[in-house]
């Protein structure tokens, strides 16, 4: 068996036996830095330098074990095994919103790589080729959302990566807020095909849907935020069942979404309320709507929120 070639000088190598040495590495380095950023954007700091090393060579083909790990970066084997790794996994698995260990890292990384770049996927054209698509292209209507390809769209890179982490986290909470037409509707439909592209189930209410005397009335606006999510969600409705006088309209809006709504989701829900403003003009209804509403999803089943509101 032949020892592999030492390459001293890159300019002597065909371009497609260059490729064949460069791409593994690209491509390890684009996981390893989609992974730093994702920890930074989630946590505000970055790996230390421990961590990018176990993170490297657990990341390539064949894996070090953690002894030989120890042995070439002169630290103790089991401080290794015991200690850094396991924070590392646990902390990449919080990040990344799935589970996260030694032996499926390189998978979880390139599934999550893979979903965030296809989300905020924009068309692969040059600025000329970007010029033409806006002039040949019909504009895109200013007082509405843009497209999610649309060359009109600014994207909020940092923001967005922060957004599509915590949607996989158990009951989190994310408020988009801003003045109007600043495009929060925008940046929402992108989080929605993130999340629908790794495998969540997503239900977008608007309130301006909502008639003022369904706003103002605290049992009607329970019974159309429930009934609307059971309808999104292509579940029979129920609402007779576990609506109940006695107990009066935010009992039972709780009992209806923790016993029946998170019971029967197949897979975790992202709950997108959209101008949820207008319930502003309506204080009792929109504080009781909001205690209902938390108490409601705070169970085990997951329920994230994008809040978009002026």
């Amino acid at each position: 068996m032949y020892p592999d070639p030492v390459i001293t000088d890159w300019n002597n190598i065909p371009m497609m036996i260059r490729s064949q040495y460069l791409q593994p590495m690209q491509t390890l380095e684009s996981l390893l830095k989609f992974t730093e950023q994702s920890v930074y954007d989630v946590t505000g700091e970055y790996l230390n330098d421990l961590q990018r090393v176990i993170l490297r060579e657990a990341s390539q083909d064949p894996k070090k074990t953690y002894e030989e790990i120890a042995i070439e970066h002169k630290y103790s084997g089991n401080y290794i095994q015991q200690i850094v790794a396991p924070r590392l996994w646990r902390l990449l698995s919080k990040v990344l919103g799935q589970k996260v260990t030694k032996s499926n890292l390189r998978s979880v990384l390139e599934r999550c790589r893979d979903a965030h770049n296809t989300a905020i996927q924009e068309p692969s054209a040059s600025n000329l080729d970007r010029t033409a698509i806006a002039i040949i292209s019909p504009l895109d209507d200013p007082t509405c959302s843009v497209p999610l390809k649309s060359p009109f769209y600014v994207p909020r890179s940092s923001q967005e990566l922060l957004c599509y982490q915590v949607i996989h986290q158990p009951n989190a909470l994310i408020r988009i807020h801003g003045p109007r037409q600043i495009g929060k509707t925008s940046f929402l439909w992108r989080i929605l095909a993130y999340a629908q592209a790794t495998n969540l189930q997503t239900v977008v209410l608007n309130f301006q849907q909502a008639e003022k005397s369904i706003l103002a009335d605290l049992n009607k606006l329970l019974r159309w935020f429930c009934t609307c999510i059971t309808q999104k969600l292509k579940l029979p409705p129920q609402l007779s069942i576990y609506w109940d006088d006695d107990m009066g309209s935010k009992t039972s809006c709780t009992l209806y979404m923790q016993e029946y709504l998170l019971k029967g989701l197949a897979a975790p829900v992202v709950l997108a309320l959209e101008e949820i403003s207008d319930l502003f003009e309506y204080p009792r209804s929109l504080r009781i709507f909001l205690a209902s509403y938390e108490l409601g999803r705070n169970r085990p089943k997951r329920m994230s929120v994008g809040n978009s509101s002026d």
